[in-house]
């Protein structure tokens, strides 16, 4: 969830103050570490789209044949396995800079914005896939 925090004329004691720090880059920290992890999470969310579409494809038969044997759908699966690949070696390759504190936050931004576009994708092309099953409960 996201909100506004407002403070207006706050006053701290010295103790107060996060130690070695005097701007706000100590608090918005935090911010790199939540895209850290977005980066892992858009790829896991991806990955569970392309294994839904690849389920699905196996089990819904078209003019007698599994929909996954079709060439249209062969290819929308071959793309949305490849964006999964690339968002996961991306966060591998984020997360080996970061074990060896090279990682900046200009690094985990692209990471993010990256992985969020192909998650997105994958999620849309999944959905043609699944077509009516995509959106129902059932």
């Amino acid at each position: 969830m996201t909100s506004e925090l407002s403070l207006d004329e706050v006053r701290l004691r010295a103790e107060a103050v996060l130690p070695e720090m005097s701007s706000l880059r100590g608090p918005l920290s935090c911010l790199n570490e939540a895209r850290y992890g977005i980066v892992w999470g858009a790829a896991g969310a991806a990955r569970a789209c392309l294994e839904a579409a690849l389920e699905y494809s196996i089990s819904r038969v078209q003019f007698g044949r599994p929909i996954r044997s079709f060439q249209l759908q062969q290819q929308k699966l071959a793309t949305m396995a490849l964006e999964v690949n690339r968002a996961t070696l991306m966060s591998l390759h984020l997360g080996r800079m970061k074990d060896a504190g090279l990682l900046r936050p200009e690094h985990v931004s692209m990471g993010k914005l990256g992985n969020v576009n192909a998650a997105l994708d994958v999620a849309r092309t999944a959905r043609q896939i699944l077509g009516a099953n995509g959106i129902t409960l059932e």
